[in-house]
């Protein structure tokens, strides 16, 4: 397909940055086709043999419209029953591989942790027990895949990993890619250890320690709560060469 100009900068920015980037154009530029663009430049070339692409489950379905419509690519959805998706994540034969968060969580780290309460009845806790049976094994069979290098991991929606101590965004930075790449319409002028979270999953230790990072540009009230930050020009510096954000109003005419 051909691209508007800003885009093209989009893509040649990714190519740019050798471990990661961040591209936070506004909604309806056309993120998802600069994602694309740059994982079949970089294997073109770069000889890049896969992408994981982990998004929402409300775009899940999104992502093979586009590849279908721009690209030939072949690509699997990590979807169905438990029992189905294991043959789908142990596929070599796609260059894709387009999973929602939960899944991820669910079949690669063991999936929510399932409380049990004192007043459950015998068939609740039966149910509770062979649920985390089936999570543990399934988790056992795709050990490989969690330990996998991915050539690619793109993160839509990637401010989905803004918490730091969410089993969302432990996980997920836990992967191995050589190349990751997140996406987000939602401004970074936010909470800086947000935006530390999401960072440690671009570029690791770009950003130093979270708690050195807050001792930094937090300011903080008589109870340590976050009233403020300081030296926002320096984090910006810090991350302007993997951080790329348009609006409508500066690239569209």
């Amino acid at each position: 397909c051909k691209l508007y100009n800003y885009q093209k900068l989009g893509v040649m920015f990714s190519m740019s940055n050798g471990e990661g980037v961040l591209i936070g154009d506004e909604m309806g530029l056309g993120k998802t086709i600069q994602g694309l663009s740059t994982a079949l430049l970089l294997k073109q070339k770069k000889g890049a043999k896969n992408c994981l692409v982990v998004t929402p489950a409300s775009l899940k379905f999104n992502w093979p419209l586009e590849i279908e419509k721009f690209t030939n690519e072949s690509y699997v959805v990590i979807n169905g029953k438990p029992e189905e998706r294991i043959s789908q994540w142990l596929r070599e034969d796609v260059f894709f591989t387009i999973v929602n968060y939960d899944l991820l969580l669910e079949d690669l780290f063991g999936g929510k942790n399932l409380k049990v309460k004192i007043d459950d009845s015998p068939e609740k806790l039966a149910k509770i027990a062979k649920t985390k049976t089936k999570a543990e094994i399934r988790k056992k069979i795709l050990e490989k895949v969690k330990s996998k290098m991915w050539d690619i991991i793109i993160c839509d929606e990637v401010h989905a990993i803004k918490g730091t101590s969410s089993a969302r965004s432990r996980c997920l930075k836990s992967l191995n890619g050589k190349f990751r790449m997140g996406l987000t319409g939602t401004p970074m002028d936010g909470r800086l250890e947000e935006l530390h979270s999401i960072m440690e999953f671009i570029q690791p230790g770009l950003l130093e320690s979270r708690v050195r990072f807050i001792q930094r540009h937090a300011k903080t009230d008589f109870f340590g709560k976050i009233i403020g930050y300081v030296g926002i020009d320096d984090v910006r510096k810090r991350i302007e060469h993997c951080f790329l954000r348009r609006l409508k109003t500066d690239v569209l005419k």
